[in-house]
């Protein structure tokens, strides 16, 4: 930290649904098995003893069996009845399961959040990014009141939950990504990322705000919103421009 001149976190998402973000939503059933980004950070989560956290803060940890929870749905109790061989109630039994359409499909997790520290380092004259933490978002669909206090159906983002990239680097080293140009071609999740070979719009920056709100609590058109995120690659972009000198 000491050789650190200047720091920025910035928070960036990524839409699998783009045409150069496709490799995050690729099934890969023909290889083996579901290979879906999401399906990776779980497994990870899983099998690999890598630990999921609440917020991009890292200090809480979330259970596998509650995230389980959050992607099947809550439980739900259901009567069951127990009769004999000739149609005779016995007794009746109380079910657990998993209430599915109060839950998300991993096909509805596309989107992803990344969290990003820019650093210009004075020793090596140079400015790279430092992933933080990545966060997959599902679509879930929740009941609300309008105006008349009638029930309306939203669909809203939701984040699943934070892993700290370090932490899965090990992962993601192993991990081939799919190449849409030539299947032999294949690199591994890893070197896409310290690569950036995706593209996300920025949501959120560490710079001018105290209030650690994002653009679209500051910003309410879209448009302006996109305008904003492409001014903060900007204003890096020039910063470390302007300690040079031709």
């Amino acid at each position: 930290e000491d050789d650190w001149l200047f720091s920025e976190f910035i928070w960036r998402e990524i839409d699998g649904r783009e045409k150069f973000n496709q490799t995050f939503i690729y099934k890969g059933d023909d290889n083996s098995g579901d290979q879906r980004f999401v399906s990776i950070l779980l497994n990870s989560i899983k099998n690999d003893s890598v630990w999921a956290f609440t917020d991009d803060r890292f200090t809480e940890r979330i259970q596998y069996n509650d995230i389980l929870t959050i992607l099947n749905g809550p439980m739900d109790r259901q009567p069951k009845k127990i009769k004999d061989k000739d149609g005779n109630l016995i007794r009746v039994d109380t079910v657990l399961f998993y209430n599915s359409e109060k839950g998300i499909t991993l096909d509805s997790v596309y989107k992803f959040k990344l969290k990003e520290q820019w650093i210009f380092d004075k020793e090596s004259s140079r400015l790279y990014c430092r992933i933080q933490g990545i966060c997959p978002i599902g679509r879930i669909e929740e009941v609300e009141k309008d105006s008349s206090n009638n029930d309306v159906k939203k669909v809203k983002d939701k984040p699943l939950f934070w892993i700290y990239y370090p932490d899965l680097r090990n992962v993601l080293a192993v991990k081939k990504v799919y190449n849409p140009n030539s299947y032999a071609g294949r690199g591994t999740w890893d070197a896409l990322f310290e690569d950036h070979r995706y593209t996300g719009r920025i949501i959120k920056t560490s710079y001018d705000n105290p209030k650690n709100k994002y653009i679209q609590e500051l910003i309410t058109n879209p448009l302006f919103r996109l305008l904003e995120g492409e001014n903060i690659k900007t204003r890096i972009f020039n910063y470390e421009q302007s300690l040079w000198s031709y």
